[in-house]
């Protein structure tokens, strides 16, 4: 349909009058509908899409009048002209009030019409142009408020994005002033917006810190904007390390406004890099602690059977010498020295880790009396040892060599915090735990205890100091004065011994170490009072020894020979098999030692007992592992002798395994 077309609808009840009207309409080039009534009028309205209606006033009977709001209901920009050949003004001003924009008198004037109707158009073409401005605004507004929309939507995101970031965002201006902070940034700093907002950025840094921020301001300026570090002084005094990501804020006219920068917490990764320094740290004290503990545990191996020689050949001398005799003193004199020599050895020992610890009932005041010996050797005179023994103290589970290193290790750490000249003191005392005691000691149950104290007069530890003494490569000396591995060792064994340590330190005022040690309801054995009885007996059996080293065999043989048995040696595994398999007949008992060169103890063993299952093998070593010793003793030995020999033990240990069946 071509709207440029003109439509008129005539609604008249004089047929020869619309005829020629129409006649006339179409000339001028309009498209005219016609109806003669009412319903007609009302039935092509709706299918002749008419601008102008030209509507007589009366339709025979009825009023043309009535037609107006019909016509504007079903098109609402429609124009009606009024047509009467009786023009009264009532009927004028009802028609208007009717809503008719004009009315022509019939006669129709052919001129006076088609004025009327170019100001119809006319008025439809401004009616049309105001919808189109009305549309266009409506438009407008509607793109406005779309726009305002988004804006609103892309600030809620910029202002969801920004609030909720990970990292902290601050702004500033060219004087550094703080205009903006995200929430992150106030909590990782600990500040409310309020006391950030107003205030310079180097308000919260230290005086290293801000000559490396003034390379943040400097941005302000062109300066290069790579990210840097920098560490910020958060509200509770703590520090907070974090990489600054700035950027320069520039206007639409390039003009510089200020800066901003996204604040990363880099934390998590310090303390990382910490704890990796630190680990690698740990490691290399490890691998050095490792090869300290692998040199003791071969020092104690040679340290060992030089020790046999000199505890041997004394034991073998005393044994022919009567207690009333001169030299008998002396002997024994040197037998002690070589006991805690060899006891020394276990130490080491105990250190590489090549041996477990012995519990057994102990006398703890007998232990630190005897430590207490010791301590006055080792520590500089000017610092007093005083002792505060329970007199009836309860008896414990322990093994002496680890309660000495335990004391030593408490003593060292005492004298080190002493310096030149103070005091030590050492106290025992019983004490019964609680449930209520056991809840604050972890770990232990409620029962008796011993409680063995330390005390020292030194420069004490601050409360931060105190929480770590126990943590391994943690210590309070200057680098090269200590390993930090002391304390650790000693928390380990109280650990082991079922106890408890606890440290109270005050600067200034000295340390107190406090060891929870649980008691037991057993005597200790008389046995380890005793005197040594007479020497065991010996034997007429043949007896190989195994050995490397020649002085140990020769001492071996000696005490045996002497005691009737007869002795044969070798010096590595190898020649061992050979010489027993050419004496196969005749010897009853090999003593092995487990570390030689060559083949080794063990598989000498194992070669042994497929030449003879039931051979009698015991053996004797100084430095072996308990998995080896138990080992070999599941191999098929029938028996150990600890090394360096006591002669009474291996004596007796050699009659026990040549009775046994």
């Amino acid at each position: 349909m071509n709207d440029d077309i003109r439509k008129i609808l005539i609604v008249d009840d004089e047929r020869d009058f619309v005829i020629s009207l129409t006649d006339i309409l179409e000339t001028y080039g309009y498209s005219v509908g016609t109806a003669h009534n009412q319903q007609e009028a009302i039935d092509t309205i709706k299918s002749f899409y008419a601008d102008v209606v030209l509507l007589d006033v009366r339709l025979g009977h009825e009023n043309g009048l009535n037609l107006i709001n019909t016509f504007k209901e079903a098109r609402p920009n429609i124009v009606t002209v009024i047509m009467t050949a009786f023009v009264e003004a009532d009927s004028a001003i009802e028609a208007i009030q009717e809503g008719a924009y004009d009315y022509l008198r019939k006669p129709l004037n052919p001129r006076q019409l088609l004025k009327t109707l170019d100001r119809c158009f006319e008025k439809l073409q401004l009616e049309k142009e105001k919808i189109a401005v009305q549309e266009a605004l409506s438009r407008r507004n509607l793109e406005l408020e779309r726009m305002n929309t988004r804006l609103r939507e892309s600030e809620e995101r910029y202002r969801l994005l920004v609030e909720t970031m990970n990292d902290g965002l601050i702004m500033e201006d060219l004087n550094g002033v703080i205009t903006y902070v995200n929430r992150k940034f106030t909590r990782m700093t600990g500040y409310p917006e309020a006391e950030l907002l107003g205030r310079f950025a180097s308000d919260f840094l230290d005086e290293t810190n801000i000559k490396v921020y003034s390379r943040y301001i400097d941005i302000c300026h062109g300066g290069d904007i790579s990210p840097f570090e920098l560490t910020w002084l958060k509200k509770d005094g703590t520090v907070l390390p974090t990489i600054v990501s700035p950027q320069s804020i520039i206007d639409d006219e390039n003009r510089l406004r200020g800066c901003f920068a996204v604040i990363t917490d880099i934390t998590e990764r310090k303390n990382a890099e910490e704890e990796k320094r630190t680990m690698e740290q740990h490691l290399q004290r490890a691998q050095k602690m490792e090869s300290i503990g692998t040199l003791a545990g071969g020092i104690s191996h040679d340290f060992n059977n030089s020790l046999q020689a000199i505890l041997g050949y004394t034991q073998i001398l005393l044994m022919d010498k009567d207690e009333a005799n001169p030299d008998y003193s002396k002997l024994a004199s040197i037998e002690r020295a070589a006991q805690r020599a060899s006891e020394l050895t276990q130490q080491l020992l105990a250190f590489s880790r090549k041996v477990e610890s012995k519990m057994r009932p102990i006398d703890l005041n007998k232990e630190v009396s005897e430590i207490r010996n010791l301590l006055e050797r080792t520590i500089p005179k000017m610092i007093d040892i005083e002792l505060d023994l329970e007199k009836s103290l309860y008896v414990i589970n322990a093994d002496p060599s680890q309660i000495e290193q335990i004391m030593m290790n408490l003593a060292v750490n005492a004298r080190d915090a002493i310096g030149e000249e103070g005091k030590i003191m050492i106290r025992t005392e019983n004490t019964m735990l609680s449930e209520a005691d056991c809840r604050t000691y972890h770990g232990l149950v409620p029962g008796d205890y011993v409680i063995l104290s330390m005390t020292d007069n030194g420069k004490g530890m601050t409360e931060t100091e105190s929480e770590r003494i126990f943590e391994p490569f943690f210590t309070t000396k200057a680098p090269g004065k200590g390993t930090g591995l002391g304390l650790a060792m000693v928390y380990g064994l109280v650990t082991k011994h079922n106890g408890h340590i606890t440290c109270a330190s005050k600067p200034g005022i000295g340390t107190t170490f406090r060891i929870y040690l649980p008691a037991i309801k057993q005597e200790i054995p008389a046995a380890v009072q005793k005197k040594d009885g007479p020497a065991p007996a010996g034997g007429t059996e043949t007896v190989l020894i195994v050995d490397d080293e020649h002085f140990v065999r020769e001492l071996g043989e000696q005490i045996l020979t002497k005691f009737g048995y007869t002795v044969i040696t070798s010096s590595d595994g190898e020649s061992a098999i050979e010489i027993y398999l050419k004496n196969r007949d005749k010897i009853s008992l090999v003593i092995l030692d487990l570390i030689m060169p060559g083949m080794g103890g063990k598989r000498c063993l194992e070669e042994l007992l497929r030449i003879k299952p039931e051979l009698k093998v015991v053996i004797a070593s100084g430095y072996s592992p308990e998995d080896d010793a138990n080992t070999a003793m599941e191999s098929g030995a029938k028996g150990f002798i600890s090394k360096p020999y006591n002669v009474r033990n291996m004596l007796s240990e050699v009659r026990e395994v040549l009775d046994a069946g």
